[in-house]
């Protein structure tokens, strides 16, 4: 699963997005100044409090909130990538 959001320079996250299924156009977040946006795979997540499983369920929007909290953006040889701080 992808999903999109802000950071800052640091990597502190400050929204988190979750591109809709299908469209060829998909909405993305907008950053303010200051910020970047980067779209990140969630699959290589192995915490099992951030397993993502049912877009539908209510935890699962409270689970990628708590991401926030929890892990930072970093970049490596593949592109941006979550990392639990």
């Amino acid at each position: 699963m992808k999903i999109f959001v802000t950071h800052d320079a640091d990597g502190n996250i400050t929204s988190v997005g979750i591109p809709p299924r299908g469209e060829a156009n998909s909405p993305r977040l907008l950053s303010a100044e200051g910020q970047n946006v980067a779209e990140v795979e969630l699959s290589d997540l192995k915490y099992e409090k951030h397993e993502l499983t049912d877009p539908q369920k209510i935890p699962h929007f409270q689970k990628l909130l708590d991401l926030k909290d929890d892990f930072r953006v970093r970049f490596g040889d593949r592109g941006p990538f979550l990392r639990k701080m």
